[in-house]
């Protein structure tokens, strides 16, 4: 059997009990909360976190709506030089761990009900608990730390939830950034190459290619991935990346109830993860420690993975679950569907996987911002939503029937597992559990739509 596999950067989830135990150490991590729009007022951080704002990594060119102007590198991480520069200015080093978290929150209601529009109005830091979480601003620095070449990331699973819950001392201010060189202590050689990790960050080009062994996962909602609508605040075509597979996410754009717990943040177990991306034929190993109850180990994987959802937020946090799994070659496609949309020769799928219905988008010169085309696969939907599914009633309600799906199809499992272990103590062909064939996995493709 091959040696594991131990890559040059490592990414890792931390508990906030061993984030304390690391900051009393002699070398202890930078703190770093990322933020959208600065801190909320009355807020409190974790002891020492310097306060990162996306807007310092990140290319934001929009109209006086807020919508997104149509550039290729819009919404995606700035160009090697200036984000150098934004990550030192903020104190971060190629030798020095960082750990990550967030307390922004979802408030799309209060959104809509003000007329914000773009990409980043949505978010909002809170100081109180209201609004769902948001761990995807915290992945997304984590995966723009990995590729820039930080030896050593960490994600506080569950954000502030979790330092608070252990009643953990605060601070009211967040620490001031100390400039740094980012290689400072490197060797001459490392300090040529910036970014160190390019290949954590996937282009149209390569996607548009997509040569074999690449594996191209949506990370968005069911309704996204099959081109019925979205709940961005500004115009982006419907449909998919001719070849994706759904990766999964949760009931809209801006709920992942399938990769975080709503009211933390806190990030479901790997195995989990792991066994609806492998029902979707996104994890393909056949390694004999994968067995067939979806383990979470992806190590053994021999294909690229690439994640891609609506600008590459959502899919940072796909790419930070493949790492964790130990998949080897895994990229999130900054942009995504924006980037993908610059160019308007590149197709839309619509419609279910294998269905005789699925229509490929032909659509022609892209419209000009605020200027929907529905026939070009154009549109705003989030005005014709009546909740987002996320602070609201219908967001908690459907909630919680995902959870007692999930408990039934836990219950079902332990049941035919018992039953398999009867037969097998009694020497007879094991018996068929009841309903046990709405639990087997989906043929490729054809995705299991359970809560979605």
């Amino acid at each position: 059997m091959p040696e594991p596999h131990k890559p040059e950067q490592e990414v890792a989830l931390i508990t906030a009990s061993e984030l304390v135990a690391a900051l009393e150490t002699d070398e202890p991590p930078l703190v770093l909360e990322a933020v959208m729009g600065g801190a909320a007022p009355g807020a409190s951080f974790v002891p020492g976190a310097v306060l990162l704002d996306l807007v310092a990594i990140d290319v934001y060119e929009e109209t006086a709506d807020g919508s997104p102007l149509p550039s290729d590198g819009n919404y995606c991480l700035r160009p090697a030089g200036a984000l150098r520069l934004a990550l030192e200015q903020h104190g971060v080093r190629a030798d020095r761990r960082c750990v990550v978290y967030t307390q922004c929150r979802r408030h799309t209601q209060t959104a809509r009900a003000t007329g914000m529009r773009g990409h980043h109005h949505r978010y909002r830091p809170a100081a109180e608990r209201e609004g769902v979480a948001d761990p995807i601003v915290a992945a997304r620095l984590v995966w723009c730390l990995a590729y820039a070449g930080v030896e050593r990331v960490a994600l506080l699973d569950g954000g502030m939830s979790s330092w608070r819950a252990l009643e953990l001392p605060t601070s009211d201010v967040p620490s001031s950034s100390q400039t740094t060189d980012f290689y400072a202590g490197s060797t001459a050689t490392e300090i040529s190459r910036f970014p160190r990790h390019p290949e954590f960050c996937a282009t149209a080009d390569e996607v548009a290619a997509g040569a074999p062994p690449l594996l191209l996962g949506d990370v968005r909602s069911w309704s996204e991935f099959r081109g019925d609508g979205h709940d961005y605040a500004y115009e982006l075509p419907h449909g998919r990346i001719p070849g994706s597979r759904w990766a999964r996410w949760g009931p809209s754009t801006f709920v992942g109830s399938d990769y975080y717990e709503l009211s933390s943040g806190a990030l479901r177990p790997l195995a989990e993860v792991a066994a609806t991306w492998r029902r979707g034929g996104l994890l393909l190993s056949d390694d004999p420690g994968d067995d067939a109850g979806g383990g979470a180990d992806a190590s053994a994987e021999r294909a690229r993975l690439v994640f891609y959802c609506g600008s590459g937020w959502r899919s940072s946090l796909a790419w930070l679950y493949a790492r964790l799994m130990g998949h080897r070659d895994v990229a999130s496609f900054d942009g995504s569907l924006l980037g993908w949309s610059a160019d308007p020769a590149r197709p839309l799928v619509c419609g279910d996987p294998g269905d005789a219905t699925t229509t490929v988008v032909a659509r022609g010169a892209r419209p000009l911002a605020g200027q929907p085309q529905p026939a070009l696969g154009w549109a705003v939907s989030a005005a014709a939503c009546e909740d987002s599914l996320d602070d609201g009633p219908a967001g908690r309600q459907q909630e919680r029937q995902r959870q007692r799906e999930r408990r039934a199809a836990a219950a079902a499992a332990e049941q035919k597992a018992r039953q398999q272990q009867r037969a097998a103590a009694s020497g007879g062909a094991p018996a068929a559990a009841a309903g046990a064939g709405r639990l087997q996995p989906q043929p490729t493709g054809v995705p299991d739509r359970t809560g979605a």
